[in-house]
C-alpha cells in the first residue's frame, strides 16, 4: 500500500486533496474596473477535498 493511500485512510484525514488553478481576464478580455482601468490576467488557486458524492456529479 502506498503512503498516500495510507494517509487517506487515517481517521483524522480530510481525504483526497487536489490543487487547481483557474485563470480569467486574459487579453483582450481583461476585467474592467469601475474607474475604467483594466486588470488581468487573474489566476485563482484553490484546493478541493475528498470525492464528490455520486448523486452530485
Amino acid at each position: 500500500m502506498n503512503i498516500a493511500k495510507k494517509l487517506y485512510q487515517q481517521p483524522d484525514s480530510v481525504g483526497l486533496v487536489t490543487a487547481h488553478t483557474f485563470t480569467f481576464g486574459k487579453p483582450p478580455d481583461e476585467m474592467l474596473l469601475q474607474c475604467g482601468k483594466k486588470i488581468g490576467p487573474i489566476t485563482i488557486e484553490y484546493e478541493t477535498y475528498g470525492v464528490l458524492a455520486p448523486e452530485k456529479r
